[in-house]
């Protein structure tokens, strides 16, 4: 994965700093992470976490902007993981929206890469 994520870092996190998500829709899905939170306590695995490096952090521009194909991706997670409500948390605790905003979801494209530089 590390190569894939160019202008990251990936950092540890131990699993005591991690609150696991449970929607309450699904007893068994909340049931199997409450049975492996209680055997992390015995056996922690690894997490990892991939931060933006300094250098790479930019606002978005015309040329760079925010695809809505990446913000799909973050809200198909949160609902994954955390149903509505971590979605719905996501988006409200989410700020400075950029207003260089560009809906690629019908051509789920990059323009920027096809540009001549």
């Amino acid at each position: 994965f590390d190569a894939r994520e160019r202008g990251y870092e990936r950092r540890a996190l131990l699993s005591k700093h991690l609150d696991f998500a449970t929607t309450g829709e699904e007893p068994e899905q909340d049931a199997t992470l409450q049975t492996l939170h209680e055997q992390w306590k015995v056996l922690p695995p690894k997490f990892w976490m991939y931060v933006p490096l300094v250098s790479s952090q930019r606002f978005a521009t015309e040329d760079f902007p925010l695809c809505q194909t990446y913000v799909d991706t973050v809200l198909q997670g949160c609902l994954a993981w955390g149903g509505v409500k971590l979605a719905q948390e996501w988006i409200s605790t989410t700020f400075d929206w950029s207003p260089y905003y560009l809906n690629d979801a019908p051509l789920s494209r990059r323009p920027w890469l096809h540009r001549q530089r």
